[in-house]
């Protein structure tokens, strides 16, 4: 049921495959005999290697994600430092993060 393609990766059919599924209709395998069954060696050490790399992919995704928000708040969290000393970010107002984001688009515009 499965072909190699000449990159050497192994290209997994779905169609005619008999895969157990849950209530919501997702593939339930409860133990390796099951996905035994249905797969051959080759292909599940395919499946397990590209679920890793997603993950793996989806964990850095984030990360980046993460930090390029981290960056684009950061001059507005400090902004409203100044503006409002002494009240936390997470206890400003839509308002004053507002001011903030006033107060820098002011800023930019006189530099």
């Amino acid at each position: 049921m499965n072909a190699t393609n000449g990159n050497g990766n192994v290209n997994i059919v779905m169609n005619g495959r008999n895969i157990p599924k849950n209530l919501a209709g997702d593939p339930c395998f409860k133990a390796l005999e099951d996905i035994q069954e249905v797969f051959t060696e080759q292909e599940i050490v395919a499946l397990v290697n590209r679920a890793l790399y997603h993950k793996e992919y989806m964990r850095v995704h984030h990360q980046k994600r993460a930090e390029a928000e981290r960056a684009l708040i950061a001059p507005v969290k400090a902004k409203a430092k100044t503006l409002f000393p002494g009240t936390s970010w997470l206890r400003l107002t839509d308002e004053q993060v507002a001011q903030a984001l006033e107060a820098l688009k002011a800023e930019k515009e006189g530099a």
